[in-house]
């Protein structure tokens, strides 16, 4: 037997022992695989152990962004108490407020000490600090960048520098062995020089693949500096100057058949025409625009014939022209070797979960509308690029055989109109309920005009008035079907649903008529075949007479359970349908009263709105008071449920008054207030004559012999206050 005094020091054991991490002892190879899954998308607020600390910051701390003077200093801190946190950055933005000074140059360089493993690193910054630290200009200084960048992308104001683009001063770049995409942006406020010695460059970067440099509007060495570059594939030039300069920028390329990308970001002028030195890029394949290219005409495109690119590409929140782009397109066109056009220069988005078959139900977001119509995002038509054109781009587009793509393609996806401009949206889902309506009628007619002028068929030995009751039932159903159509038309489904109904037992009367006439056909199969004989042959006891009279009957009764098969089981089908179309009817229309209220027609139509105070505030009125009197001015002082003819309540009799005092009320006379006190009719004002909007009277409730305290009405601020609160208190102030 156990010994509970063991168990109990066994059990303290068991619990002074600290809890075996089993999930830390897994390699570390299946650890990073696991954390890099488990966190792809959102990154973890805190380590499951301290024992995986280790792989939660290199999750948490493989990409970084600082975008702002605070979160730049947060990130010294960071790194100063933390420099082992600075080898799992492979991706950091820096991106400050303001050319103010948040970091000394030192503590800059203490930051990119602990970054050994940086890959990618993006400053858009005015501090100078910064610009000094990663491409210092003094000759022999080394840059702070560690040897394992790849990604280099700067955008500064250079006030301290009179010549940003100088090579000479660029020489840090040659520190980074592993560089391949360089980005750099001077926006120049300096002093420009007054010439610019154009020297040949010791800097050459044969490593940097993607090179994208920002023209400045002053004069510079950029052209040096691009020349710096002998294996470009993909060149990116900025300008923000009015008449862009992209012609020496293109002639200082070393090697331009190499270029097979090219990106030009501006927003030229009217005038302005593409450079022709574009013709020596013999291997350019993508022409990508961005900016504001809506000024220029058909004409400036021309340098683009002597391009072979395949691919032209707009960019976000591009203007340009739409006929300028057809211009392009073609054999005939101003550049016929483009195959495929990237235009995402419009976009528009619906909600995926407000979609069904590509018709919005409103309804599936009725309890929160406004959000609803917040996730729609409406394309940015322009002038130059309009609806219409677009639609005549994709027509010439498809002429030529040139594929588009981009998200304009989902800004030009819109409802079909018709010429009135009315949406044929009901019109595409109600097609199917017209066109079940429209079979019950043809059918119908066509079986009842059987039934009463189609010849006897031999087979059918039922008496002659079923066919006749089953002809009269058809009439009935293709009598019906127009209020059908009505009912579908107008939006009514009570009288659908009646509709239903009637239908529904006509045409499973109908269906059972013709199934029973073929029941006893067959049932009564001798007395068919004994019809037939006596009908086509001289002598009934002729054996081939009765043989060809026996598959004859039989292959008409085959007929008509084949054409039962066929039209009656089908006919079933669609009252079935049609039922299915009828709940969905008012299910639809319930949910569409739950968007919009009635609430205000609930409260214009009952005694407790004041139509008086609408006048008296140049609010609109939208009740039909004012129309009972046609001499009744704009202003009215009286209150609007006294003169009206269409309110439920203007001739009823409060509890324990008389009609003598409600004819008071209605002349206008003024009420003393011993007669306000006993009176059940509350009134709010002084109980004045309606000389005045001052001295007005409004009728506001009822109250209980046992319950004195009133519903106070305060005409200015247009509203009751409960009995416990003062309407004194909430008198304006002026």
């Amino acid at each position: 037997m156990d010994d509970p005094h063991l168990k109990r020091t066994k059990s303290a054991n068991e619990a002074a022992e600290p809890d075996v991490d089993r999930f830390s002892k897994l390699p570390n190879e299946l650890l990073q695989r696991i954390f890099t899954l488990a966190y792809a998308k959102k990154k973890p607020s805190k380590p499951l152990s301290r024992r995986l600390r280790p792989f939660y910051d290199e999750i948490v701390f493989r990409k970084i962004k600082a975008d702002s003077s605070s979160r730049i200093r947060t990130l010294h801190t960071l790194l100063a108490g933390r420099p082992g946190l600075g080898a799992h950055i492979r991706d950091m933005v820096v991106q400050g407020a303001g050319d103010q000074a948040c970091l000394s140059l030192d503590e800059i360089k203490t930051v990119f000490a602990c970054l050994s493993n940086l890959q990618a690193l993006s400053l858009r910054v005015d501090d100078p600090n910064w610009l000094e630290a990663t491409l210092p200009t003094e000759l022999d200084a080394r840059t702070v960048l560690p040897s394992s960048t790849v990604s280099l992308t700067i955008v500064a104001s250079t006030k301290q520098r009179s010549d940003a683009y100088d090579p000479v001063r660029l020489g840090a770049l040659a520190q980074l062995p592993s560089l391949t995409q360089l980005g750099l942006d001077f926006r120049s406020k300096y002093k420009a020089p007054e010439a610019i010695i154009a020297t040949e460059a010791d800097l050459v970067l044969p490593n940097v693949t993607n090179l994208s440099v920002g023209l400045p509007k002053v004069p510079s060495s950029v052209n040096a500096f691009i020349g710096c570059f002998p294996h470009v594939r993909k060149l990116t030039l900025t300008s923000h100057a009015d008449a862009p300069d992209f012609a020496t920028a293109l002639a200082s390329i070393k090697s331009p058949a190499e270029v097979v990308e090219l990106t030009i970001r501006a927003s030229p002028k009217a005038g302005w025409r593409f450079p022709d030195e574009l013709a020596a890029f013999s291997s350019l394949d993508s022409l990508v625009l961005a900016g504001q290219f809506q000024h220029l005409e058909s004409d400036a495109y021309k340098a683009l014939g002597h391009t072979p690119i395949t691919t032209l590409a707009v960019g976000k929140k591009t203007d340009i022209s739409a006929n300028a782009l057809i211009a392009l397109l073609g054999t005939e066109g101003l550049c016929p070797t483009i195959k495929t056009m990237r235009l995402d220069n419009l976009s528009a988005t619906a909600p995926r979960h407000a979609l069904q078959q590509g018709v919005f139900h409103l309804f599936q977001t009725a309890d929160d509308p406004h959000a609803v119509l917040n996730e729609f995002v409406l394309p940015q038509w322009t002038t130059a690029f309009t609806s219409g054109k677009s639609h005549e781009l994709k027509q010439a587009a498809e002429e030529a055989g040139v594929k588009i793509k981009g998200s304009v393609l989902d800004a030009m996806k819109e409802p079909p109109v018709r010429s009135g401009g009315e949406c044929d949206e009901v019109k595409i889902d109600n097609g199917g309920i017209y066109a079940i309506l429209a079979q019950f009628l043809i059918v119908s007619l066509v079986t009842g005009v059987l039934c009463f002028a189609a010849p006897s068929i031999v087979s059918v030995v039922t008496p002659s008035f079923v066919s006749y009751i089953l002809g009269v039932l058809c009439f009935a159903v293709a009598a019906c079907q127009p209020v059908g159509f009505f009912g579908v038309y107008r939006e009514r489904p009570r009288l659908f649903k009646g509709f239903l109904r009637i239908n529904g037992v006509l045409v499973s009367a109908a269906v059972l008529c013709s199934l029973a006439i073929i029941i006893v056909s067959a049932a009564k199969h001798s007395t068919g075949v004994d019809n037939c004989t006596a009908l086509f042959s001289a002598d009934n006891t002729d054996t081939t007479a009765n043989t060809i009279c026996n598959i004859w009957t039989w292959i008409q009764i085959g007929i008509m359970g084949l054409l039962f098969v066929l039209v009656g089981l089908c006919q079933v089908y669609f009252v079935c349908y049609t039922s299915i179309y009828a709940s969905e009817q008012r299910l639809d229309h319930a949910k569409y009263d739950t968007v919009y209220s009635h609430a205000a027609e609930e409260i214009r139509a009952s005694g407790f709105y004041d139509s008086s105070y609408n006048y008296a505030t140049g609010r609109p009125s939208y009740s039909q008071d004012e129309l009972s009197d046609p001499t009744r001015p704009s202003f009215a002082a009286e209150h609007g449920r006294n003169l009206s003819k269409s309110s439920g309540l203007r001739n009823e009799l409060a509890r324990g008054e008389t009609q003598e005092y409600l004819n008071e009320l209605e002349a206008g006379q003024g009420v003393g207030p011993d007669r306000r006190q006993v009176g059940k009719l509350r009134k709010g004002g002084n109980g004045g004559g309606g000389g005045h909007l001052g001295s007005q009277v409004a009728p506001v409730g009822y109250a209980d012999d046992d319950y004195s305290q009133q519903y106070d009405y305060n005409g200015y601020e247009g509203g009751f206050r409960p009995p416990h609160e003062s309407s004194e208190m909430h008198r304006p102030r002026y």
